[in-house]
């Protein structure tokens, strides 16, 4: 069992590209039986991350790059115009956007750090299953993709400014990336003990 095709938002790109030492193509092009859809406008917000942050400008050209090919990226141009019409006035149009798509071409999974959208999609689309970009770190690592992951760990939960959120985000957080290593492992049909997942998602225990 793995997974097949999904649709992935611009919040990804910026997680990946701001840890060191992981290859966000390299992960997705391994693990990944199908194809990755990358909506226009998820696309074109690319353009802003190279202008909030013009040290990744090479990163990101070779990603675009590798979205432009539709290859294995496929950048997508056509949705499912009633649900796209119908999302659009509830959640930002990137996120609309991945919705139609995945609706129009029955992708289950949209990954996405942006989680305002998640009580929209809930409601009236949850056979979407919606992951953050720690899933797919916790699918690397299962594969053995990554070469330093408590480094990698470490850097996600900053990104995610941990150390800002109350005491209820960070339990929630905490949850969060738990179930979905555990989910990851479920999906790829890999075993892992109760002390392994502890030993992989456990902030106190990492962060240090």
């Amino acid at each position: 069992m793995a997974l097949d095709s999904i649709v992935i938002d611009n919040t990804v790109f910026n997680f990946f590209l701001k840890i060191s030492d992981i290859d966000l193509s390299n992960i997705l092009r391994n693990t990944i039986t199908g194809k990755v859809y990358v909506p226009s406008q998820i696309f074109n917000e690319m353009s802003d991350i190279q202008k909030k942050y013009p040290n990744y400008l090479h990163k990101i050209e070779k990603l675009k790059n590798q979205i432009t090919e539709n290859y294995f990226f496929i950048h997508c141009h056509t949705y499912d115009s009633v649900v796209l019409e119908f999302s659009k006035k509830n959640i930002d149009m990137g996120e609309a956007e991945a919705i139609s798509q995945c609706v129009k071409r029955k992708i289950p999974y949209f990954i996405t750090d942006d989680f305002k959208c998640l009580p929209f999609i809930l409601k009236n689309y949850n056979h979407i299953k919606i992951y953050s970009s720690f899933f797919l770190i916790a699918i690397a690592d299962l594969h053995g993709l990554i070469n330093n992951y408590n480094m990698v760990f470490k850097e996600y939960n900053k990104i995610s400014s941990y150390n800002k959120m109350n005491s209820s985000k960070q339990k929630l957080h905490q949850d969060r990336i738990e179930n979905e290593y555990k989910k990851a492992a479920q999906i790829y049909s890999i075993s892992i003990s109760n002390e392994l997942l502890v030993d992989k998602t456990n902030i106190l225990t990492l962060r240090n």
